[in-house]
């Protein structure tokens, strides 16, 4: 009996048209989207051998005697001291959100 009313329910959604519909739309755009994936990674692939080549000539060209960057290194306490106001900022939300979702669950419970 339960099989007899499964397969019903099976063959009534197989048969029905929004189905149907579903099923050409996702054979036309599956493919379509693939073709046109595959279109466009070859072209990334093309542009990116391209920029290789035009940074290797960059580099080539520059003298290899150019002086480097100045890198100061930061003590890890003024890192902290700079970002201590987002870090604030960042708790408070957190807190001030995480207590407004508890308030309307909670709300909405009783």
């Amino acid at each position: 009996m339960l099989m007899t009313l499964i397969q019903k329910e099976i063959m009534h959604h197989l048969l029905s048209v929004r189905f149907i519909a579903l099923l050409l739309m996702c054979l036309l755009l599956v493919p379509l989207t693939l073709h046109i994936n595959y279109r466009n990674y070859l072209q990334n692939q093309v542009n990116y051998q391209e920029s290789i080549k035009l940074s290797t000539a960059e580099t080539e060209e520059k003298p290899p005697n150019s002086p480097a960057p100045d890198m100061a290194e930061t003590p890890l306490s003024e890192t902290l001291r700079h970002s201590m106001v987002d870090l604030l900022l960042l708790c408070f939300l957190a807190v001030v959100l995480t207590t407004v979702a508890f308030l309307k669950f909670f709300r909405s419970d009783i």
